[in-house]
């Protein structure tokens, strides 16, 4: 039986069952190289809102900057109109 955590255990079970297997650890960049295991495949997503810039430094780096940008000026954002809701402010 195969857990969800990443573990040698797991990655065994992945082993036995398939060819290759990715990783989901989001702290990892999605990076692979000719020598990286193939059972501990790192990946990147594509986001609905990427553009084809964030395309191209998901495939160079691994991530996307603007998206972890654009993800941050949103919290911004949020936290602003939240304050003014908070403050009474307009």
């Amino acid at each position: 039986m195969c857990s969800s955590d990443l573990s040698p255990q797991v990655v065994e079970c992945a082993r036995q069952v398939f060819d290759i297997a990715f990783g989901i650890d989001p702290q990892e960049p999605g990076i692979n190289d000719l020598l990286t295991d193939h059972h501990l495949l790192q990946r990147s997503m594509v986001q609905p809102a990427d553009t084809v810039i964030d395309i191209a430094f998901r495939v160079r780096l691994g991530y996307s900057p603007l998206h972890n940008l654009r993800a941050r000026i949103r919290l911004r954002s949020r936290l602003k109109l939240a304050a003014r809701a908070v403050l009474g402010r307009s």
